[in-house]
């Protein structure tokens, strides 16, 4: 694979992507609206191009790393878009959080192009970009989803198949609502013990950073009694 890679979306996780794919040797071409954000990704050795189409012409894997499903849509299928600039050798990963129809659409409208399309969702946040770990939920051919490890695997220590898909999103939903009662719980002066104690043990729920996380800043010492 080459070592180019295109980002489209320089934000809360695209900027810090960018700098884990410079530090990783990758040429890295990316688009922004904003000017000053334009700038801050040149200062990290990234090279800029006014255009998502652009993006696509110099780099042959593209993250789309926009915030909902309008962007997704104008970037990868509108004018200058990512579709108007891919070659045939093109791979576009879909990293937003968009509906199963778009996501299908972009997919769609991809294969018409002869463009590959991963639809690659995340959970973590941008510490976890700088230090390779966030773990990745990946839908795509599985032959592409290979060829396109190594660049995922510079920000993600853990690429999901697309087969565990709905397992991972029903045990993340429920440790969402798990999360949420235990709050509501406390707020109302009821917390059951064992509930917090199997929230503040990692180990049981492995690759749920955040949802730990979030507990152990909400939850005090003293809102948990025995061992």
């Amino acid at each position: 694979m080459s070592k180019r890679v295109g980002i489209v979306g320089l934000g809360r996780i695209g900027m810090p992507s960018a700098r884990a794919f410079v530090s990783a040797g990758f040429e890295v071409w990316g688009y922004a609206r904003r000017p000053e954000v334009v700038e801050v990704f040149r200062s990290l050795g990234g090279k800029p191009a006014p255009s998502p189409r652009e993006v696509a012409r110099n780099a042959e894997t593209v993250l789309v790393l926009v915030l909902n499903d309008a962007q997704v849509i104008e970037v990868i299928t509108g004018p200058k878009g990512i579709l108007e600039g891919a070659g045939p050798n093109s791979r576009v990963i879909g990293m937003a959080t968009i509906n199963r129809e778009n996501q299908e659409r972009m997919a769609r409208e991809c294969a018409e192009k002869g463009v590959g399309f991963i639809d690659c969702p995340f959970t973590g946040g941008p510490a976890r970009v700088e230090t390779g770990s966030l773990t990745l939920i990946a839908a795509g051919p599985t032959p592409l989803i290979e060829a396109c490890r190594p660049v995922l695997e510079v920000i993600g220590e853990r690429l999901t198949p697309t087969f565990l898909l709905v397992v991972y999103a029903l045990v993340l939903s429920l440790l969402l609502a798990t999360t949420l009662a235990t709050l509501a719980a406390r707020n109302e002066g009821r917390l059951a013990d064992h509930l917090v104690r199997t929230a503040r043990r990692p180990e049981l729920i492995p690759r749920t950073n955040d949802v730990h996380r979030l507990l152990s800043h909400c939850l005090q010492p003293d809102d948990v009694t025995g061992p």
